[in-house]
């Protein structure tokens, strides 16, 4: 399980990584930009399982109550993070590139601390 995640937060930060690239160099086209979004799509459908799993693992005996908080959790920073990025105006996509690196990295170091 801790594989599959850090895999999908390595893609993820490779899908950063590419973006942040395409943005720098001003390369700006829709296939461009389709394909680190294609990788974050990917990052995100092997993270998402793995990790509710995981936070369920963690409170076995009320995995329900877990997993419902943990989809509310997971809504609420969605939106959170949407309300910051509407925010940033002109620089949307390298907001969203230098997020999904940061988040990537936060990921990996939390993952490496649960020890999971």
């Amino acid at each position: 399980m801790s594989r599959q995640i850090n895999i999908g937060l390595g893609l993820l930060l490779v899908a950063g990584v590419l973006l942040t690239l395409i943005v720098s160099l001003d390369a700006i086209t829709t296939v461009t930009l389709l394909i680190p979004m294609l990788i974050s799509a990917l990052a995100v459908t092997l993270v998402r399982p793995a990790a509710i799993s995981a936070a369920m693992l963690l409170f076995s005996s009320s995995a329900g109550t877990a997993a419902s908080a943990g989809n509310s959790i997971m809504f609420l920073t969605a939106a959170i993070s949407s309300a910051a990025l509407a925010q940033t105006g002109s620089n949307l996509l390298m907001s969203i590139a230098l997020s999904f690196i940061v988040f990537s990295l936060w990921g990996w170091l939390t993952n490496a601390r649960t020890g999971r």
